[in-house]
């Protein structure tokens, strides 16, 4: 799913969480749209404590295990001790792998591992500066997408970030280490808040619905969704309370899409998003 299509979703979702409530009340009247209205604010409360506490453990047990094997599979592509190897021999250089390993742990970024292993092995100086900028260079723009092709395709697809210069030597660093390293680094700094941010939007309109669901039983039990006849003034007043509900709809939209943006340590940002009613709304609030 791309930003273009969710701007379109979260289009038509708020325009129908402003208007459908207000017709809704007109037609339900005031009674039982404010049983609606307290509908909605325990389901949502449900829905924010149950997300909370049920995500961590749902991930840990039906997610983290296929994320894991998929990013060593994956991560088993990328050896950027073989990528210095080859940019070195470029300049008539020879390095074994334990060398270029131990540079890489020692160093704290990509430009001073370049910079020492070049230095060692005797170059002049328009050689080393040549060296070190094509060295750091290959490294800094391959590690993020070792990084992201270690993660599913399906995270790929939904959110894209890049890794700044430092989260990406950290990479190098874990990828010389081994493929399982890497599938950790993987794991730990991309794929996890991304799928966290799934599961807790996943889990919280599930709880929800099934709470909401639970509601409308127990109100058509007690016959608070009986029909009755309403007059002008309380057909008003339902559209009105219909407004709050729907207002009430939109601001728990906002938060679940800036929670989103918490979750995914912006990998996914709604700055990212063209929407044209939601975005104005997203705005006020959080600008």
């Amino acid at each position: 799913m791309t930003t273009s299509s969710i701007s379109i979703a979260l289009d038509i979702i708020t325009a129908g969480l402003i208007f459908f409530p207000v017709w809704a009340g007109a037609s339900r009247g005031a009674k039982r749209t404010l049983f609606t209205i307290l509908a909605l604010v325990i389901s949502a409360a449900a829905g924010c404590t149950g997300a909370k506490l049920l995500a961590p453990s749902f991930y840990d047990e039906y997610v983290q295990a296929r994320v894991h094997t998929a990013c060593v599979a994956k991560a088993q592509q990328y050896d950027p001790v073989r990528l210095s190897r080859e940019t070195l021999a470029q300049y008539g250089v020879a390095v074994t792998d334990d060398e270029i390993r131990q540079a890489i742990e020692r160093s704290g970024d990509a430009v001073s591992y370049a910079k020492d292993i070049a230095e060692q092995n005797g170059m002049n100086e328009e050689e080393l500066r040549d060296a070190v900028d094509k060295l750091s260079a290959e490294l800094l723009s391959t590690a993020p997408e070792a990084v992201q092709k270690a993660a599913p395709e399906v995270i790929n697809q939904v959110f894209d970030d890049d890794l700044s210069n430092s989260e990406a030597y950290e990479a190098v660093q874990a990828a010389v280490k081994s493929p399982e390293a890497l599938a950790d680094y993987s794991e730990e700094h991309y794929v996890r808040p991304v799928a966290m941010t799934v599961i807790n939007a996943a889990l919280f309109v599930s709880i929800c619905i099934a709470v909401r669901l639970l509601m409308l039983l127990v109100y058509a039990a007690c016959g608070v969704l009986r029909k009755n006849s309403h007059t002008a003034g309380d057909r008003f007043l339902g559209a009105v309370l219909g407004l709050v509900q729907g207002g009430s709809e939109v601001m728990l939209l906002i938060l679940l899409v800036h929670t989103a943006e918490t979750l995914s340590h912006d990998m996914f940002t709604a700055d990212s998003l063209s929407s044209l009613i939601f975005m104005p709304i997203y705005r006020f609030f959080f600008n």
